[in-house]
């Protein structure tokens, strides 16, 4: 009996493991979706008003901004799979 309670706080440690992970990416994803929207609203103020007369970066911040979204949201979702096949869920 003792070995299915050290096992089953094994899964908890896990699961809790991921629930960390979990609420620090969504931060993460959360910070740089909001710069990425400051970025693109001050982006199109800028086309709306300088059009092609405007000097635009090579080093635009939109890039940066959407790969870091891109990258939390691909991370979120995999640990949403794991903590589904730790409880025994498809």
């Amino acid at each position: 009996m003792a070995k299915k309670e050290k096992t089953r706080s094994s899964f908890e440690k896990a699961l809790d493991s991921i629930q960390c992970s979990q609420l620090n990416e969504i931060r993460t994803l959360r910070d740089n979706a909001i710069m990425l929207k400051e970025c693109a609203d001050s982006l199109l103020k800028k086309i709306e008003e300088e059009g092609i007369k405007g000097r635009y970066s090579i080093n635009s911040d939109v890039l940066r901004y959407s790969k870091t979204v891109w990258r939390s949201s691909y991370r979120l979702g995999d640990l949403k799979r794991i903590e589904k096949i730790i409880k025994g869920e498809r």
